[in-house]
C-alpha cells in the first residue's frame, strides 16, 4: 500500500511537466478484450472427516473483457475507471491427497479507478507509452451453492496508445493485479458445506494483456 501510494504521489507531480496535444480529448471510452494468467490461493486448508487437509485453489487461466473510461483531469494525467470480466473454473489442488478437482465454474470481476500518465514530447505524436495505478475490489463469484465474496484489491499497468485521429485510436495493454486475503479469512464457503481459510496472509495475483478500440470525444 506505501508503494501504490508513493506512485501516485509521483504521477501527481509528473502532471506538472506533462505536455499538451492537439490530438487530446477530454474524454475517452475503450470496450476491449484480453487474456489472463494467476489466480492461485496458495496454502488453504480445508476439514474433511474431521481432518484438516492442505489445498491450493486456482482461477484457470482464461479470456477477459472489459470496459474502461478515461478523463482528462489536466494534459498527461488522466483519472480512469474500468470493469473487466473473466469467466473462468474454480479448481482444488488437495496437496493431501494429491488429486485436482473442478469445484465450480467462477465469474472474477475487477472494479478500479486509478491515475494514468502519458509520456510524450510533441503536440503532433499519435503514439503515446503510460503507465497507470489503480484501487478498488476483485468480486469472485461461484456457482455450485458456493458463496461469493468481494475483497479490496490493487495493481499497476503499461502500455501505449496509437491514436489515428482526434476521435479513434488503439490501445494495448498489460495489466497486474493483486487481490489480499488475510491470515484468519474464510473464502468459498458452501457447496459440501465447510469453507477453505487460511493460516497466513496470502495474495491472488493475475496478470493479462489486452486491447481495445479508443473512442475520444
Amino acid at each position: 500500500m506505501r508503494r501504490l501510494g508513493a506512485v501516485a504521489v509521483f504521477l501527481a507531480l509528473l502532471a506538472t511537466t506533462a505536455v499538451p496535444s492537439s490530438l487530446a480529448q477530454k474524454y475517452e471510452i475503450m470496450p476491449y478484450l484480453g487474456y489472463r494468467w494467476g489466480g492461485a490461493f496458495k496454502g488453504a486448508q480445508y476439514v474433511e472427516d474431521g481432518s484438516i487437509r492442505a489445498a491450493d485453489l486456482e482461477i484457470e487461466d482464461g479470456g477477459s473483457y472489459g470496459l474502461l473510461g478515461s478523463i482528462a483531469l489536466v494534459p498527461g494525467i488522466n483519472l480512469e475507471i474500468l470493469y473487466e470480466r473473466q469467466s473462468s473454473e474454480l479448481t482444488l489442488y488437495s496437496v493431501t491427497l494429491m488429486e485436482r478437482v473442478t469445484l465450480s465454474d467462477i465469474d472474477v470481476d475487477y472494479f478500479q479507478v486509478g491515475l494514468l500518465y502519458e509520456f510524450y514530447q510533441l503536440e503532433e505524436q499519435k503514439i503515446r507509452p503510460f503507465m497507470e495505478i489503480t484501487l478498488g475490489g476483485t468480486r469472485f463469484d461461484p456457482k455450485e451453492g458456493i458463496e461469493g465474496d468481494t475483497r479490496f484489491s490493487g495493481g499497476f499497468a503499461f502500455g501505449a496508445k496509437a491514436f489515428l485521429n482526434e476521435r479513434f485510436g488503439a490501445r494495448l495493454q498489460t495489466r497486474f493485479i493483486s487481490t489480499p486475503v488475510s491470515a484468519g479469512s474464510n473464502i468459498f464457503c458452501g457447496g459440501d458445506g465447510g469453507c477453505y481459510f487460511y493460516p497466513g496472509n496470502i495474495y491472488m495475483n493475475q496478470i493479462d494483456i489486452s486491447g481495445g478500440l479508443i473512442i475520444a470525444f
